[in-house]
């Protein structure tokens, strides 16, 4: 499996000197926070905002436009400045004939109210939002930034800068409602490092293949994200060491590595997105405080469509509090991969619930009420998290299916599996559901229902092949169809056995 924060040059790591011992990041300006300067009622959209709004794309995705979008879009620009329209006040050619490159940034550049009028705008490099600057076109259908060239790095941005076309550049900035179009050139989406307060919004963001992520947000503050369409590229959305963040109702679609990822960050909700054909991971937690990842839905991805990883960052930050709640998760046994929609297979050593490493001491690391349904693939899957790694993890009350394995949990010190329903279609009957060197912990008050009745092999199988030193509880499950092959324990090398209740299973 891939370890997503590697690709990240640590010298943009280096780069910020913001970072605090009690916040995850600091803003370079000291900008205030959004709702200072807006009140909530100005930028919450309502239930008639939050109505679906159909539109051709134009380009063969699906066509995916909100009213909220446009509302917030209007609700934010009316507080800043006076208003400019790029084609007809700095003569940004929106017929797709020459390069409106300079045109725009100098469009940009007035600040306040820019607005983009319909037409297609090719450009060469990339282009600057300043602060207090909101730019909005007419729609991502109508509205279209393409790419004629390989975009080139923002020098100022030094490593932080991973190639994307829109770089918001200031507080209190943001872009909506346009069509971004690498043109398979190398660029891809809108970036914003350092600031606060900055709103994307409604934009369609596609055919950048491998070369960058769909948005990229580091070191930042309030950020706002929600009703993006991105389509093939690298990395759907990063968000690296980031604090107070919404990011809701996006569409994420066919990246070759992962689809909504998270590191380090603070005070984050991710709502109501959905992630499809991810080449790496789909909806990802790696480390965070304060995370909330929830109502998204997850599909086809190759290592896990819901993970947890440890804080990778280097900061020495203990996670805390990271929570994926009421999410729901296709595993299928083949994504599809790139703007051709090629079939690949995903890995058969990750699950819908993938929960890949942990950093020691963190606590409060949970996923509750979820749904997976797996097809030829494992519903759960927990790696080896290492020896004496106190994990915190908490899987509690998930509906799991599978017509394959339900479950394989490794070595995951003090892990609470408790509460879930585990249902095996036909198919699942012959595969085992592992529990190996749990060191502590508990599987207590689980329920096992095979359609088919079971008649090899254990619903569960709690083993040992090194020493554990803490007694792991197993009480109260219950298992339909399972005969005989309801519960095995095999010690090895361990120096605690199981505290197995005489109801351990029960309704055989």
């Amino acid at each position: 499996m891939k370890r997503l924060w590697h690709w990240f040059p640590v010298a943009a790591l280096a780069c910020s000197n913001s970072l605090t011992a009690d916040r995850t990041a600091v803003p370079r300006n000291s900008a205030k926070p959004v709702a200072q300067i807006l009140a909530v009622q100005d930028v919450a959209p309502s239930q008639q905002d939050d109505e679906r709004v159909p539109s051709a794309s134009g380009v063969g995705l699906v066509g995916y436009q909100t009213a909220a979008a446009n509302a917030i879009a209007a609700k934010v620009s009316e507080k800043f400045g006076s208003s400019v329209e790029c084609h007809a006040d700095f003569a940004a050619d929106n017929t797709g004939a020459t390069d409106a490159t300079a045109a725009l940034n100098n469009c940009f550049a007035t600040g306040g109210k820019v607005r983009l009028m319909a037409g297609t705008y090719k450009i060469s490099s990339y282009l600057l939002v300043p602060a207090n600057t909101f730019i909005t076109g007419d729609g991502p259908a109508s509205t279209i930034i393409r790419l004629l060239a390989d975009v080139p790095l923002y020098v100022p941005w030094g490593s932080a800068d991973q190639g994307q076309i829109v770089l918001i550049n200031g507080d209190n900035a943001g872009v909506f409602n346009l069509q971004i179009d690498a043109g398979g050139y190398k660029g891809c989406g809108i970036a914003i490092w350092q600031f606060a307060n900055n709103f994307i919004g409604g934009n369609h963001i596609w055919n950048c293949g491998s070369s960058a992520q769909g948005i990229l947000q580091t070191f930042s503050s309030y950020q706002y994200v929600y009703n993006n369409y991105i389509f093939d590229t690298q990395h759907g959305m990063e968000v690296w060491q980031v604090t107070h963040g919404q990011y809701t109702d996006n569409v994420i679609d066919t990246t070759s590595e992962g689809g909504y990822f998270e590191t380090d960050s603070e005070a984050l909700t991710v709502t109501g997105n959905v992630i499809s054909n991810s080449g790496d991971v789909g909806l990802d937690a790696e480390g965070g405080v304060d995370v909330l990842l929830a109502g998204n839905t997850v599909r086809s991805a190759q290592f896990g469509e819901m993970s947890y990883f440890a804080n990778g960052t280097g900061s020495g930050r203990i996670p805390r509090n990271v929570v994926f709640s009421n999410n729901v998760a296709y595993r299928t046994a083949t994504y599809l991969a790139g703007a051709a929609q090629t079939m690949k297979e995903t890995s058969t050593e990750a699950g819908g619930i993938m929960l890949a490493s942990s950093t020691n001491g963190q606590t409060g690391i949970v996923f509750s009420k979820n749904t997976v349904y797996a097809t030829g693939r494992t519903a759960l899957w927990a790696h080896d998290q290492g020896a004496g790694v106190q994990t915190g993890f908490q899987i509690v009350d998930n509906n799991l299916t599978s017509d394959d394995r339900l479950f394989t949990f490794y070595r995951a010190r003090g892990a609470i599996i408790k509460g879930n329903y585990l249902h095996g279609l036909s198919g699942a009957e012959v595969h085992q559901g592992e529990w190996k060197n749990p060191d502590g912990g508990a599987f207590v008050n689980n329920t096992f229902a095979y359609d088919v009745a079971k008649t090899t092999n254990y619903a569960l199988f709690y083993y040992t092949d090194t020493a554990i030193t803490a007694n792991p509880v197993i009480a109260g499950n219950s298992c339909l169809n399972c005969g005989a092959y309801v519960f095995k324990r095999d010690l090895y090398d361990s120096g605690a056995a199981a505290i197995d209740y005489s109801n351990a299973f029960v309704g055989k």
